[in-house]
């Protein structure tokens, strides 16, 4: 047996009373990615996959007693078998810490590879009050998850009390406990259901929660929708992914911004939330001057560094800014905003719009703020779109001592007169280090479908750009209700990119109506094997279904697999004029963007129609996707609340 590496490890949750056995390691190696996603998540890094670590959770004692963790390097053999049993206990140490820095306990009596065990594969978790059971067949070829039933049922020993007091037990008593009957087996796999099906159907979670910027009065004229959260960004601590930050705009006004942003944070991987506002509007404390602020964004670095930007701006006259705020803390916390670029009274012919941060995933202290600035000579955009003056070049600031001061802004970005670029979005090659800035640009004549997917790159973390390279025409129709043609605000002329950090590959998505002759929305997506030297067709990824798909977000894990998360409309039904019911879907792609498969609700149907009125119905120009190491997706995503008119919408976290 191979000398284990020893790591304290810690949960809250209770653990489980049942056993959980895993055969044929050949097919498990080959599927990891999904067993990982579907239940392994649920023991915290009981497998890792990438690193080819294997670690069992045996039991825990009651009482304050503190067990460590063990994880073997060996990859199993084709033949081996395991046995584990995790039981109940809902103990709490307080003199143990561990990885996670003693938030999360877990039970901690580990096992390991043993040979000779039941073929039958159980795992277990606990998902809205049941535990889950998913039972493998004796024999498991191929897909792991095929032919598996799923039923539910309560566990009374493990819900709502701890296990009974038991004796310590040493490494070679749990070696003969793991033995387990097979009778016992077969009930249990007829009686509970599986853990990865659980898992992946689990409910939302809530973040978002009352306004705390309700009793604020500042940033009228416009009607203001107080407990309204659109526009969501998502961010998973690298130093500690249990560790996650959301932001959101936060009273969402008709006629632009919200009357701040708040940061909801998490240290039990979403399981619970906490919430702050950020600093960067006058209805905040410690707040910048401006009335109001929009187009939250947030990413972590590797040190644990969280950076955040605002557009904060007034609305009873043109003065704006780009500020960033950072947090040392997971976001319970805020550094007083460095303010990147001003632009107040009486210079109101600029107006800086649409940024975004992206932290160096390799150079701790390292982040980059991008964002486009309008030119409006009179100070209307809708004015001077035909005049000569009017221009929206690229905007660039970073940072390497981790936010404490920010580099002059300065333009990457040259565009002719009657141009301007919107949505930069950095994404880093963790290993070459090049930064590639993705963009809309935007040429005359001036409609939602002139504009051009593009995207300019950096070798020399900034200093110099290269010249804009079109990806492909960005062929927005926009977004109505397909019965009544009532206007749907969303981030059509927005692309959003994201990089495969192992192998560098390059995606971008966007909304696109070429699939359909230019009648209504869907989703494109493109991608990259040469650095953005070449650049595929664009292939539709939502499932095709007659009405309009929007908002899409695009992620890569470490395996490669592509997750693009997106709304449409096809739970309206022909005739239905008083509802918008809409949907939030996931597609996955094991073939590095060549075909999207497995699709999944994610959310809804809620009604649209409650949504905050700001040009059309609107929960945000984009809504936030992050993957875990363990390579679990997680996106971050607007719902209304039917018939709350008080709380139009709610900020939900997909487990």
């Amino acid at each position: 047996m191979p000398k284990p590496i020893r790591r304290d490890c810690h949960r809250t949750e209770p653990s489980i009373d049942a056993c959980a056995r895993i055969d044929a390691p050949h097919a498990f190696h080959r599927n990891r990615k999904r067993f990982r996603f579907a239940f392994f998540i649920r023991f915290h890094r009981v497998f890792d996959g990438r690193r080819g670590k294997f670690c069992v959770c045996v039991r825990s004692v009651s009482g304050n007693a503190c067990r460590r963790a063990r994880c073997y390097k060996n990859r199993l053999s084709r033949r081996a078998r395991i046995a584990y049993i995790a039981t109940t206990s809902t103990h709490a140490s307080d003199v143990c810490t561990g990885f996670d820095g003693g938030r999360y306990r877990t039970p901690g009596r580990w096992q390991r590879k043993r040979k000779g065990v039941s073929t039958d594969a159980l795992a277990v978790s606990s998902v809205r009050g049941f535990r889950w059971l998913k039972r493998f067949p004796r024999t498991i070829r191929g897909d792991p998850l095929r032919g598996i039933r799923c039923l539910r049922t309560r566990v009374a020993s493990s819900i709502g009390r701890a296990a009974p007091s038991r004796p310590h037990v040493n490494e070679e008593q749990s070696m003969r406990r793991i033995t387990v009957p097979h009778s016992l087996v077969t009930r249990l796999s007829a009686a509970l259901a599986c853990a990865a099906a659980a898992a992946a159907h689990a409910e939302p979670v809530v973040v978002s929660g009352p306004s705390p910027f309700a009793a604020c009065t500042i940033g009228g004229p416009g009607t203001n929708y107080v407990n309204a959260e659109v526009e969501p960004w998502l961010s998973v601590n690298p130093a500690n992914p249990l560790n996650m930050i959301g932001v959101w705009q936060q009273d969402r006004w008709s006629n632009g911004g919200a009357h701040g942003l708040v940061a909801g944070y998490t240290f039990d991987g979403g399981a619970t939330w906490a919430r702050t506002p950020q600093p960067f509007s006058a209805c905040a404390p410690g707040g910048l001057k401006y009335e109001r602020a929009s187009d939250p964004w947030v990413s972590f670095g590797p040190d644990g560094t969280a950076y955040s930007v605002s557009i904060s701006f007034n609305q009873s006259n043109n003065s704006n800014a780009v500020a960033a705020s950072v947090s040392t803390d997971g976001g319970q916390t805020w550094s007083s905003p460095a303010v990147l670029i001003a632009n107040d009274e009486p210079t109101t012919q600029f107006f800086n719009d649409k940024e975004s941060v992206t932290a160096n995933p390799v150079k701790a202290g390292t982040a980059y703020a991008v964002w486009d600035r309008l030119e409006l000579p009179n100070g209307n955009p809708y004015a001077n779109l035909h005049t000569a003056a009017y221009r929206g070049p690229t905007f660039f600031s970073k940072t390497i001592d981790g936010g404490r001061t920010w580099s002059p802004a300065k333009v990457i970005v040259t565009v002719a007169s009657r141009q301007q670029t919107i949505g930069n979005q950095i994404v880093v090659d963790p290993k070459t280090g090049t930064l590639y800035d993705f963009f809309d640009l935007i040429q005359p004549p001036f409609s939602k479908a002139a504009g051009k997917v593009a995207f300019v790159k950096s070798t020399d973390d900034g200093a110099t750009w290269s010249k804009p390279q079109v990806i492909a025409g960005l062929q927005t129709a926009g977004v109505t209700d397909p019965n009544t043609g009532a206007p749907v605000r969303t981030g059509d002329i927005i692309p959003e990119p994201a990089i495969d950090s192992a192998s560098g590959q390059l995606y971008v998505v966007w909304q696109d109506s070429r699939f359909n002759g230019g009648q209504y929305d869907e989703i494109a997506l493109s991608t990259s094997k040469d650095g953005g030297a070449t650049w595929s067709a664009p292939l539709q990824v939502n499932t095709p279904t007659g009405r309009p798909a929007f908002n899409p977000s695009v992620r890569v894990d470490n395996a490669g697999t592509v997750m693009v998360t997106y709304y449409d409309f096809r739970d309206l039904q022909a005739g239905n004029t008083t509802t918008l019911p809409t949907g939030f879907w996931r597609k996955v792609s094991h073939d590095g963007g060549a075909t999207f498969v497995d699709e999944r609700r994610v959310g809804g149907p809620f009604d649209m129609m409650l949504a905050p009125y700001a040009e059309g119905f609107f929960i945000g120009d984009y809504q936030g996707l992050d993957v875990l190491p363990s390579s679990s997706f997680h996106p971050l995503f607007v719902q209304t609340n039917s018939g709350n008119l008080t709380n139009r919408t709610d900020v939900f976290f997909a487990p």
